[in-house]
């Protein structure tokens, strides 16, 4: 369905939206919330796999303490969150995801931010999310405001904020990503694992992530076989076309 949005039936929770691109492929999106008019989306496919955040002494473990060995769980520092927020170049705060300080074989030190995938008028309708991180117990550590972010274990838990259940937090690589990883793991159709912006509270180097099967774990973050799903708000709830299908998704 093209036309007004007059014509159009409203965006509504469930939705499919296609908006941005990756790995040469359109992103297709799925909308989890409309807060204050502003839909968030959630990738309905994995689009890669990378570390959360690389070992900080440069070399994958070992160092003086469990971050330099494997990395960090802190989104507001981790190199996840650097690269999904940067357009060009990334300006690594901390130790960048190279080979070396990472477990795998995805390094991306030298790729462009994810934002270079999103055309000027699609950067133009991001808007900046405040994200209060919570550890897996429950114990609020920090507030960051991201324009992308990772889905959080109260968001995709069992009678979370999306209402999820376990079939609804699987979820399986793009083609495009399978033929992307460097380690032979990610299969186009098949489930997959992914990373969540929740750090665990049992250690300073895990994070949480969904399991192929759904289940909420967490593993080490410089590990890079596990997944990337991104998320973020839109600033219109007006696309321009489209009818919210997965075959005809609303598009900006």
């Amino acid at each position: 369905m093209v036309g007004t949005t007059a014509e159009r039936v409203p965006m509504k929770v469930g939705d499919y939206v296609e908006f941005g691109s990756y790995l040469g492929a359109r992103i297709l999106w799925r909308v989890m919330a409309i807060n204050d008019g502003k839909p968030l989306l959630w990738s309905e496919y994995i689009l890669c796999a990378k570390c959360f955040d690389a070992a900080e002494s440069g070399t994958a473990g070992k160092g003086s303490n469990d971050e330099a060995k494997y990395g960090s769980n802190v989104w507001s520092r981790s190199n996840l969150r650097g690269w999904l927020n940067s357009l060009g170049r990334v300006n690594w705060s901390t130790q960048p995801p190279t080979m070396e300080a990472i477990w795998g074989n995805n390094d991306y030190e030298n790729e462009d931010g994810f934002l270079k995938g999103f055309s000027a008028t699609e950067r133009g309708l991001l808007a900046k999310t405040v994200r209060r991180i919570a550890d897996s117990k429950g114990n609020n550590k920090e507030t960051t405001q991201d324009l992308i972010f990772l889905a959080s274990y109260e968001e995709v838990r069992d009678g979370g904020r999306w209402g999820l259940k376990v079939e609804g937090r699987k979820k399986t690589p793009t083609m495009q990503a399978a033929d992307w990883d460097l380690n032979g793991d990610l299969k186009a159709g098949l489930k997959w694992y992914y990373y969540l912006e929740t750090p665990s509270a049992d250690a300073s180097y895990r994070v949480s992530f969904v399991l192929g099967d759904g289940v909420i774990n967490s593993f080490y973050a410089f590990a890079s076989i596990f997944g990337v799903a991104p998320a973020l708000h839109l600033s219109s709830i007006n696309p321009i076309s489209g009818n919210g299908t997965k075959t005809t998704p609303w598009r900006y």
